[in-house]
């Protein structure tokens, strides 16, 4: 198990392949994963992270999709 001072962070923007990554960026996904997967093995499936947070959504531009009608 790594130690907090060796621990790697994400630092990309994107993922868009597997090719770039280095083998610790790697590893940081499926570590990511297990923790992902051993919370939704839980009855209930809830994490503290955000206990006593509000989270808001803001939409400063109409969307750049546009429904068709078929």
């Amino acid at each position: 198990m790594k130690t907090d001072e060796t621990k790697t962070t994400w630092q990309r923007k994107d993922l868009l392949g597997l090719e770039e990554l280095s083998k610790q960026e790697i590893e940081l996904i499926l570590e990511t994963a297990q923790s992902f997967r051993e919370i939704s093995l839980r009855p209930i499936k809830k994490v503290p992270a955000l206990r006593g947070k509000t989270v808001v959504l803001f939409f400063f531009e109409p969307s750049t999709r546009h429904a068709r009608i078929v």
